[in-house]
């Protein structure tokens, strides 16, 4: 099997490992910044827990969920949350050093907010946008939007935000701010970038109610990703085979929290690996077809 180049970034400290493996995994902590094609994706860590299964069968902690601003060359922003609800981090943070200008809330009520708390969320990181997702996907889920689109017209009417809320199609290619966007269903997006750089967050396709049946039936179908964003370790979010099948189609590189990306690693088959500290602030991760660049804040 061929060597591909696994980043894991803690704290101040990234590793580079090269290991024979079907996967390359950028694993990042909180504030990460990671480059692609003159994309960059900034990692906000969001609190919600997650575990899968080792191959062994027992339980493993796979980390706690991240959202992700994606900066692209345009000069547009998009903020994707992770499962999570509302926190200090997105007023104080998010929208106060990062300014994305349209964001996607996971507003399902399990796991997530709900509709008129995923629009106080909307209110705080007050983008221009506002989009719900991660809804209607199971009967247990909230169905409509209804609540998230009147309860942000009340914060907008009483001066809290100038946020708009937008609902999208699955399955439906739509233009956001010049960048081609599609909500696969779910937690599931893909965003075509205007300069060509392909991005997925958390691909969820062969069980997802939502996903093309050509994509579950022929994974060939599914379009290029030069980049995979995994929010977190809970299988409505991704598969470990799924990862696998696009790397070994597209070449993806893949961006996952510490814990996470441990949990992936343990999935794969075992083999020799080295590793090279760096230091913040340095880290270079060379590709074939990506230059990427990582570092703490």
């Amino acid at each position: 099997m061929e060597r591909t180049d696994i980043a894991l970034g803690l704290g101040a400290l990234a590793l580079v490992i090269s290991v024979g493996l079907a996967v390359q995994v950028m694993s990042q902590n909180d504030g990460s910044v990671d480059s692609l094609n003159e994309s960059e994706v900034t990692d906000i860590a969001e609190g919600l827990d997650s575990e899968q299964s080792s191959r062994y069968g027992e339980p493993l902690y796979a980390g706690s969920s991240m959202g992700y601003v994606i900066d692209f060359p345009n000069g547009e922003s998009f903020y994707v949350s992770g499962d999570t609800g509302p926190m200090w981090t997105l007023e104080n943070y998010v929208k106060d050093s990062l300014d994305p200008s349209v964001s996607f809330f996971s507003t399902g009520n399990v796991y997530t907010a709900d509709m008129e708390t995923g629009a106080e969320m909307a209110s705080q990181v007050d983008s221009e946008v506002s989009v719900p997702i991660h809804y209607g996907t199971f009967p247990f889920l909230d169905q409509d939007t209804d609540e998230f689109e009147n309860r942000l017209s009340e914060l907008r009417n009483q001066g809290e935000t100038s946020s708009e809320s937008r609902t999208l199609e699955t399955g439906e290619w739509e233009t956001i701010r010049g960048v081609e966007t599609m909500w696969v269903g779910h937690g599931t997006m893909l965003f075509k970038g205007p300069e060509g750089t392909d991005i997925m967050v958390d691909p969820w396709i062969k069980t997802n109610p939502n996903a093309p049946e050509s994509w579950k039936n022929d994974s060939s179908n599914i379009p290029e990703t030069d980049m995979i964003l995994i929010t977190h370790g809970h299988l409505d979010h991704f598969t470990p085979s799924m990862i696998e099948t696009l790397q070994e189609q597209h070449n993806s590189t893949v961006v996952a929290e510490w814990e996470l990306a441990g949990h992936m690693l343990e999935q794969s088959k075992e083999s020799q690996t080295t590793s090279i500290c760096i230091q913040s602030g340095q880290s270079t991760l060379h590709h074939p077809q990506h230059h990427l660049e990582t570092h703490s804040e």
